[in-house]
């Protein structure tokens, strides 16, 4: 476009006031997000950046600044919940934020020099760094893999299938490219941009159907599963006694729960329990341990048989085993002087049938980054010096179905679940189904389970599995491999779910391909940064650079 041609008004909006532009794109984001979730505003909520992507020229003095200032009220407001169980969590709430403002910015940074220095129509630019962003920002410094542009869509399955495809950062970068349509047609290109957003949206309806109607016919075997969900927030007492009396409360009101709910219960018994995160109150020592040791698995199996003292006869009468049970407990290894957060298999008498210990460990909840380095960082924080890594996924077998435990925020890495279902499949044990053990007590309710929820809907779609998600203070829920959330749990509140579902699966691409796609992104993204500018482009460094 000439310099002194003049510019559409959306264009000139976007020169003359980027602040407007981009506050603009933040309050659509937040409105489509938990928690309105008014989700149809996520798909034109990046049509101001992309506006401030394509006009030419800036005349505001600090344009970068107001672009990055957008992103850091958007991201505090996202994670605003972070600091509320511990007052050492604010600095790891404003760290948190912080770094996460760079994304947007670079966002419109590298999607400008494609335009701008590289002659890449934005319409193509847009989508390409807007996935590549999110990808690596659930990647780098451990990965966070909440908000993504996707995860707004969680509760309408009909718009999820295309997950399946290339996982969520496909949806993410037909939600922009939908997005970057519009403004192109607002740009004056009516006919062409409306043709694109009108494509997107009919591949992203067509497809979703196609898929629905496919799951709906596939069958699958059937499991009766129990959810078992309490409300205790997160709390860090002060003195060992009182951890102690904490840990014997949690217990309680899961045991307490869980029995009262069988008492009432006149039909045959789940075939699996599952428990949140965290919530059986014994250590479990993993084998070659001493007499000690052994001692703590008496008191762990202990436990277990408090929960079935009664229902014995009960069992009996229907000819049937104990159900198994899925727990979240800590768990020792003295060999290698270890300590993990896992998900364990528990069958009769409290035997440990399968061990799982978590592989993707949560900043300053389950680690403190550098505190090796600083061993201070470790005592002025709540989690010490945290638990130790596990090394692979395990496969639980359950009546002849096999189960994938993940643990907590695992199920906000799509590349870990995938890679993970990749490796049981490998093995020869690919999952029937998925299980998501989660302690959200952290956050009194807020909206960071609606978050967590919609992280582990999308994983079920990518995957094409049946997911189980136990969550202490919810949104514990059954989810249907199509996305669909067949049951969910109360904010804050007790409830045990209980539902047989037919573990429906279906082949999908995205488990087979990886990530391929969307790296091969990020590489052209490396490559606009590196790459001189071209000559010929229309490019307004001097204005740019007022900043």
């Amino acid at each position: 476009m000439n310099k002194d041609q003049p510019l559409p008004s959306i264009l000139s909006l976007a020169g003359r006031r980027p602040l407007m532009m981009s506050m603009a794109a933040t309050i659509l984001l937040l409105l489509a997000c938990p928690p309105l979730g008014w989700w149809p505003l996520a798909w034109v909520a990046l049509v101001p950046l992309v506006a401030v992507i394509k006009t030419p020229r800036f005349e505001s003095a600090h344009p970068w600044r107001s672009i990055w200032f957008s992103g850091w009220v958007f991201w505090g407001l996202q994670v605003y919940y972070v600091p509320m169980p511990h007052p050492a969590l604010w600095v790891a709430w404003l760290l948190l934020f912080s770094y996460l403002s760079i994304y947007p910015l670079l966002f419109v940074w590298i999607s400008r020099k494609m335009v701008h220095g590289l002659g890449c129509p934005a319409l193509l630019a847009a989508p390409i760094v807007m996935t590549a962003m999110e990808w690596v920002r659930a990647h780098a410094l451990s990965g966070f893999g909440f908000v993504m542009l996707s995860n707004s869509q969680y509760e309408v399955p009909l718009l999820l299938q295309v997950c399946d495809l290339f996982g969520a950062y496909g949806l993410t970068f037909l939600m922009t490219l939908f997005a970057a349509g519009v403004c192109v047609a607002l740009c004056g290109q009516r006919l062409g941009g409306l043709a694109v957003s009108g494509l997107v949206l009919a591949f992203v309806l067509g497809y979703g159907f196609f898929k629905l109607d496919s799951i709906e016919q596939a069958t699958g075997s059937e499991m009766h599963v129990a959810i078992v969900q309490g409300n205790i927030d997160t709390r860090f007492p002060a003195t060992e006694a009182e951890m102690r009396e904490y840990g014997q409360q949690l217990f309680r009101e899961y045991l307490n729960l869980q029995k009262e709910w069988m008492q009432e219960q006149a039909g045959p018994a789940p075939e699996l329990f599952v428990w949140p995160e965290g919530k059986y109150p014994v250590p479990y020592v993993l084998p070659g341990g001493d007499e000690d040791d052994a001692s703590i698995r008496e008191n762990f199996r202990t436990f277990h048989s408090m929960l079935y003292a009664g229902e014995e006869a009960r069992f009996n009468q229907e000819d049937s085993a104990l159900p198994l049970m899925i727990v979240g407990a800590t768990t020792f290894d003295p060999e290698k002087d270890k300590q993990y957060n896992s998900a364990l298999l528990v069958g009769e008498k409290g035997k440990v049938l399968g061990a799982y210990h978590k592989m993707e460990l949560v900043p300053f909840g389950e680690f403190v980054p550098f505190s090796k380095w600083f061993p201070l960082l470790g005592k002025i924080t709540p989690v010490g010096n945290g638990i130790d890594r596990g090394t692979q996924p395990v496969a639980f077998n359950i009546n002849g179905n096999i189960a994938m435990p993940i643990v907590c925020f695992e199920s906000a890495s799509t590349h870990h679940v995938r890679e993970s279902v990749a490796y049981l499949r490998s093995s020869g044990k690919e999952p029937d189904f998925l299980v998501n053990i989660t302690d959200d007590g952290w956050f009194y309710g807020q909206t960071a389970l609606d978050q967590h929820l919609a992280c582990n809907v999308i994983r079920a779609v990518e995957n094409r599995k049946p997911l189980f998600v136990a969550a202490n203070t919810g949104l514990s829920a059954m989810i249907q491999s199509s996305g669909e959330i067949i049951s969910m749990g109360p904010r804050r509140n007790s409830e045990v779910l209980d539902r047989t579902l037919e573990l429906k699966t279906s082949p999908s691409l995205y488990a087979t391909v990886g990530d391929w796609p969307v790296i091969l992104m990020t590489l052209l993204c490396v490559l606009a940064v590196l790459l001189p500018a071209r000559k010929q482009a229309v490019v307004a460094a001097a204005t740019d650079t007022q900043d």
